[in-house]
């Protein structure tokens, strides 16, 4: 199944099945429909579970949201991890195309970039959420992350992406410690956004970066 389509726009969806590339589950409401693929990882010691998330237009006759309404709240510390201690030292940054435009400085002017475009029919973007092993280096496993997003994404792919460290402990949170990476669904060249990923956004891209991600940490072991 390429897209879970909700059927209201008043009340969150859900659909939960079980197969043989990990747990799925579909949540919507809205503009933007999400579908999660989980995947295990206890053979890993620096993540216990990662999660690809598709991101794509239910209804394409309602306006899509621009990508900073989107993401912007995890780009930056959610307010309940702002009660004693913010998160000044979570780690953000974003990788680029080697044809990517040399106005891009700044992960603001990257998504700005890309809001500033004709939204895709369907496709917006995906997400790698990967949940740190409860003993695993923050920076480490960041940077193992951020290798692979350039490597994958950024050089394999023409792709953009864009990630950020949280550690909601800091701040007395029994959230475990996670990082977020974001891939927008369009080649970036240097004419700037440009055509979409069709292979990126559905099943079987997902399956691609679990993958790739699989033989790269276990590479890094």
């Amino acid at each position: 199944m390429r897209y879970l389509v909700t059927q209201t726009k008043t009340h969150r969806s859900s659909r939960q099945t079980f197969n043989a590339a990990g747990f799925k589950r579909g949540y919507g409401s809205g503009p933007i429909g999400r579908f999660y693929h989980d995947f295990g990882t206890a053979d890993c010691p620096l993540f216990s579970m990662f999660s690809i998330v598709k991101y794509f237009r239910q209804d394409t006759r309602e306006p899509c949201p621009p990508l900073a309404e989107i993401i912007g709240p995890r780009l930056a510390p959610a307010p309940a991890y702002q009660v004693a201690s913010p998160l000044a030292d979570a780690r953000r940054d974003f990788v680029l195309p080697h044809a990517a435009p040399r106005t891009i400085t700044s992960m603001a002017e990257l998504i700005a970039a890309f809001d500033i475009i004709p939204p895709l029919k369907r496709d917006v973007m995906v997400e790698v959420k990967y949940i740190l092993q409860a003993g695993a280096a923050p920076h480490h496993a960041y940077e193992a992350v951020r290798c692979f997003a350039f490597k994958h994404f950024a050089h394999e792919r023409d792709l953009a992406a864009m990630m950020v460290l949280h550690l909601p402990g800091k701040s007395g949170s029994k959230a475990r410690n996670h990082i977020h990476l974001f891939v927008p669904a369009r080649r970036l060249t240097e004419e700037g956004f440009g055509v979409g990923v069709d292979n990126l956004v559905h099943d079987e891209g997902c399956a691609e970066i679990a993958a790739a991600w699989n033989k790269w940490r276990r590479a890094m072991a």
